[in-house]
């Protein structure tokens, strides 16, 4: 035994559920939520016979003692002992609200931090006249209008003194845009890298909107990136 041991006088059962919440505290990824509230009932046996023991020392070192260390070997968060210390308190409460929680999102949020978080978001009174989010179809329908607007406000600006087109944007390929333009600013190589930084930034830009509006996988009846199609 460590020549700094504190005795707490566990008994066989709270001995046995200690460790169990220690060795759970330590892994990667918790499969369910029940193994959250082993560690949280480990934590408060430990909370409590240290503090009935009245063994000088800090709390948390009682539990690193017992293995409940963080990945860097540290001692336990104290943030992470007051949501397990709460979610205990609240277990039927939350145990009911995690019911409603889809099976994916759980995946997700199977630590104490993310439970206890999601958890406290969800008492939060809702606002009937707040706006409703906008569904993967709106969105991208929004940014469909968004573009052709773009598009039709680049036209404008690039028509000639006469009132033309230099080219047709939705006919005339890339390439050849790009040949007309270089043509007609060869003589300011400036205006053609301004023209290529801005290009860019439209593109990343874009991007960013596109993987905003739609829902990972695709939207139903849209080939996904895995190569599926999904059907409507």
């Amino acid at each position: 035994m460590a020549k700094n041991w504190m005795e707490l006088n566990l008994s066989k059962d709270e001995e046995e559920i200690v460790r169990q919440g220690a060795a759970l505290y330590k892994t990667i990824y918790l499969d369910t939520i029940d193994n959250v509230f082993v560690i949280a009932r480990a934590v408060k046996i430990v909370h409590e016979r240290h503090y009935s023991s009245g063994i000088k020392g800090g709390f948390t070192a009682a539990l690193v003692q017992y293995g409940f260390t963080s990945r860097d070997g540290g001692p336990m968060n104290k943030a992470i002992i007051s949501h397990l210390k709460q979610l205990l308190e609240n277990e039927a409460k939350v145990r009911t609200w995690w019911d409603t929680v889809p099976p994916r999102v759980k995946r997700d949020w199977l630590s104490a931090k993310a439970v206890y978080t999601n958890w406290k978001r969800s008492l939060k009174p809702k606002d009937p006249d707040a706006p409703r989010k906008p569904t993967p179809l709106q969105e991208e329908r929004a940014t469909n209008v968004i573009l052709q607007e773009q598009l039709h406000a680049t036209q404008e600006r690039l028509k000639t003194a006469d009132g033309g087109n230099l080219f047709d944007l939705e006919h005339t390929g890339a390439e050849k845009i790009g040949e007309i333009i270089v043509a007609a600013w060869r003589q300011q190589p400036s205006r053609i890298e301004t023209l290529i930084r801005t290009l860019n930034a439209e593109l990343k830009e874009l991007r960013a909107r596109i993987k905003a509006a739609r829902p990972l996988g695709g939207l139903p009846g849209r080939r996904t990136r895995h190569g599926k199609v999904v059907k409507s």
